[in-house]
């Protein structure tokens, strides 16, 4: 007679082999920012340079259309010099005025064109070209102006005389640093205001659309995560989260 055999007990004893290591890859370091002005010190002090340097040499094509458009008051030569025939007359004011409007209008197209076309060296380097090429502009511009009407005539003719701004200054502070006051500084105003504008209004706080690389929201991926943000894990993934699966 033979004897069943007993079967084998479950056994009981815990698991001690280790658990499956999960390797995490490292987080990806983020992409290289683009150096402040396109490349360094040096191409933003020359763009700057080529701002200004471009700006004020508009006063000549500028001062002629303001000797163009603006009314010429008749003036009467005499012994101590050219006199204004009717000193009580309003056309100085428009003189003035075509002066103002000129410089205005082209202050803000100048800042504009300069925020779409340097968009790679937006920033402080372009501000300064704008604000030192405004001022020599503006200066140039009155200079060459009133240089194209100024003629020589016997005493006692009468002749158009040179448009000439009256509220305005130049000097020397301290006797060695030039200065302009008045209406030269129109341009030099229009551009700085326009082009802080246009940068205060600006989405991307370099001015400068991010590179392919870094293009997101805070918040939004590994661009988010660079910057500090962190999301919560439920929001990373359609995937229950390990308390969920596990239950409380």
């Amino acid at each position: 007679m033979t004897l069943p055999s007993p079967e084998p007990s479950p056994d009981l004893s815990p698991d001690l082999s280790p658990e499956p290591s999960v390797e995490l890859s490292p987080e990806p370091s983020p992409p290289a920012a683009e150096p402040a002005g396109g490349g360094g010190l040096r191409p933003a002090v020359v763009v700057a340079l080529a701002v200004a340097v471009g700006v004020g040499l508009l006063g000549f094509p500028l001062g002629a259309l303001w000797n163009l458009l603006a009314p010429h008051i008749p003036a009467v030569m005499t012994d101590e010099g050219p006199v204004y025939a009717d000193p009580n007359g309003e056309q100085p004011i428009g003189v003035e005025g075509t002066y103002v409007f000129i410089t205005l209008g082209t202050g803000i197209v100048l800042a504009i064109l300069a925020w779409a076309l340097l968009r790679r060296y937006r920033g402080v380097a372009v501000l300064l070209g704008l604000a030192v090429g405004g001022v020599g502009g503006g200066w140039l511009t009155w200079w060459y102006g009133h240089s194209l009407g100024r003629t020589s005539a016997p005493v006692g003719t009468r002749f158009p005389a040179p448009v000439n701004l009256r509220v305005k200054e130049i000097g020397l502070w301290h006797h060695w640093l030039p200065y302009v006051r008045g209406d030269l500084l129109f341009l030099a105003f229009a551009a700085i205001l326009t082009y802080v504008l246009l940068a205060g209004f600006s989405p991307y706080p370099s001015l400068r659309k991010p590179g392919p690389g870094s293009v997101g929201a805070a918040g939004d991926g590994q661009f988010g995560q660079w910057h500090g943000y962190r999301p919560d894990p439920a929001e990373e993934s359609d995937l229950p989260t390990e308390q969920g699966a596990l239950g409380p």
